[in-house]
């Protein structure tokens, strides 16, 4: 029998910057996908593990497991391949795309280029 998910949300938003996770989950919440936190690649995987996200939106550089890290230890998880890794990062986003990140969003972050990720991937958003 299938473990039940322990959290309602579809997303999880990983930063290290607590002013940005805060600015991303009211963006979510907006759009009627509230999200789950973490400020840490390792945190973020155990929640991945233990939630099974639609959608994972990570920033690039943060101390211990950075977002490629994560990227990396996510796509090698039983639901690996079931869940759209986002980057948002402050540098060219094609070179992230051919790391294997589902899409990316270059900082500052814009409002529309988020809600179109949570559209694309997300139930929540009424798509």
């Amino acid at each position: 029998m299938p473990e039940e998910r322990k959290s309602i949300s579809e997303i999880l938003i990983v930063d290290d910057d607590p002013d940005v996770v805060d600015v991303l989950c009211q963006i979510c919440e907006d759009a009627g996908c509230p999200a789950d936190t973490a400020y840490d690649g390792i945190k973020a995987y155990e929640l991945h593990e233990n939630n099974g996200y639609h959608l994972i939106v990570t920033d690039g550089c943060m101390p211990g497991l950075d977002g490629l890290g994560l990227l990396k230890k996510v796509r090698q998880s039983e639901h690996g391949n079931d869940v759209h890794v986002v980057l948002v990062s402050g540098t060219e986003c094609e070179r992230w795309r051919e790391c294997g990140f589902d899409d990316c969003i270059r900082k500052p972050i814009g409002l529309s280029e988020l809600y179109a990720c949570i559209r694309k991937y997300c139930k929540c958003s009424g798509q």
